[in-house]
């Protein structure tokens, strides 16, 4: 059957039905696109909490190791007093309580 032998209304009927279908699965595709993006969106916020997580805990720990660092240079071992280093013009090393 030729396209020009039909009818005006079953040709309109089927331009109708062809434009829907091509109308239908534009809709599809542009739903799927928009799903698709939605997940790699929820997916990088993920992996953004992730590095946001981790960059603190980095921080945190630099913080407990500039602490431990500052404590240690600000004590010695030895009865609370500071560490005083020796001056390097001294003739005598050893310090004065022990000479006799």
């Amino acid at each position: 059957m030729k396209l020009t032998n039909m009818r005006i209304g079953k040709r309109l009927a089927l331009g109708f039905g062809i434009l829907s279908v091509v109308l239908l699965s534009i809709s599809g595709l542009a739903w799927w696109g928009i799903t698709s993006v939605s997940q790699t969106m929820v997916e990088a916020l993920r992996q953004s909490d992730r590095t946001r997580d981790a960059m603190a805990m980095s921080t945190e720990i630099d913080e407990v190791y500039l602490n431990i660092w500052s404590f240690s240079r600000t004590r010695t071992g030895h009865k609370g007093r500071r560490f005083r280093p020796r001056s390097r013009g001294s003739a005598n090393p050893t310090p004065r309580r022990w000479r006799g």
